[in-house]
């Protein structure tokens, strides 16, 4: 007998590989067994949307569906989520994996929390081939309104699953915005509901090159993570010059900082004379370089 699913997995596919199959893997571990997964193939051009026929064609919980176009994700996210079914929904990117617990604690953290609208982890950021390479500590998301509330610094990231109750009331996925599109939904529903951080690692998190993950293409997406950010602040009826003087300009004066100071950290200690040098001169208090130099 077919068990009707807790939660919706949406897959917006797109020449994703032979790295879907360790997605696919992931779901087919997972403790929870009540769960479907929406893909939806954004007219792949590399052969992969074979090798996803291939892999689900003996399970039922898996739908697939075919653009005819390329709509791009936003687009493609929003299609999934009005063929899914299940009360829960949370988007699982095809080239990324769940760790096995993950569907059931968090179908869990919205039961316990009934008027929660949202429920987040932490995740593991990994290369390529799925080495880890750090653990990204999501935080708490208390008053959107406070100074330290505008998600800059993926407060709420991987793995966040959605009660579709409270996601109707919002206006939905943003399709205009190309490359912040989950940053746009995270900010609706914290307006429309409490959301719950989940103190767990669920989610892995692969950077794979060409992604639109890498290095230009991210800075191409704090582009859009701002337009988010505006919108926003327009909703909120926030005085939206003051907004972007106060929240975003400043934010990128800081973020050019701080990596100015990265790069001569890298530098010090990549270089053993420089660091013993610098490690002399500030024992004789020449200058304050103490800060560059590992402990």
């Amino acid at each position: 007998m077919e068990i009707s699913p807790k939660i919706s997995l949406l897959i917006a596919h797109y020449n994703s590989g032979v790295y879907f199959e360790k997605a696919f893997e992931s779901l087919l571990r997972q403790s929870e067994l009540a769960w479907e997964a929406i893909i939806v193939d954004d007219a792949s051009t590399d052969g992969s949307l074979d090798l996803v026929k291939s892999l689900i064609k003996e399970d039922p919980r898996f739908k697939l569906f075919e653009n005819k176009t390329n709509l791009e994700t936003a687009s493609t996210l929003k299609k999934a989520i009005e063929l899914s079914s299940a009360p829960l929904f949370a988007r699982l990117d095809p080239d990324d994996t769940l760790e096995p617990h993950a569907l059931e604690k968090s179908i869990r953290a919205h039961e316990k929390y009934q008027k929660v609208g949202l429920v987040y982890s932490n995740h593991l950021v990994c290369d390529e081939n799925l080495k880890i390479k750090w653990v990204h500590q999501a935080k708490p998301v208390d008053d959107l309104t406070s100074e330290n509330s505008f998600l800059y610094d993926n407060e709420i990231s991987q793995f966040a699953s959605f009660k579709r109750a409270f996601y109707d009331r919002t206006s939905g996925v943003d399709t205009f915005n190309k490359r912040a599109e989950d940053v746009d939904m995270y900010l609706k529903m914290c307006e429309v509901a409490p959301v719950f951080h989940l103190n767990e690692t669920l989610y892995n998190y692969r950077i794979r090159p060409g992604s639109r993950r890498q290095f230009d293409n991210a800075d191409r997406a704090k582009f859009w993570y701002w337009v988010a950010l505006i919108k926003m602040a327009e909703r909120r009826n926030l005085n939206i010059e003051d907004f972007f003087v106060k929240h975003c300009a400043r934010r990128s004066e800081l973020q050019a900082y701080i990596d100015r100071e990265a790069r001569l950290r890298k530098i010090v200690n990549g270089n053993i004379f420089f660091k013993s040098a610098l490690s002399v001169g500030q024992k004789l208090r020449l200058f304050d370089f103490k800060k560059y130099l590992d402990n």
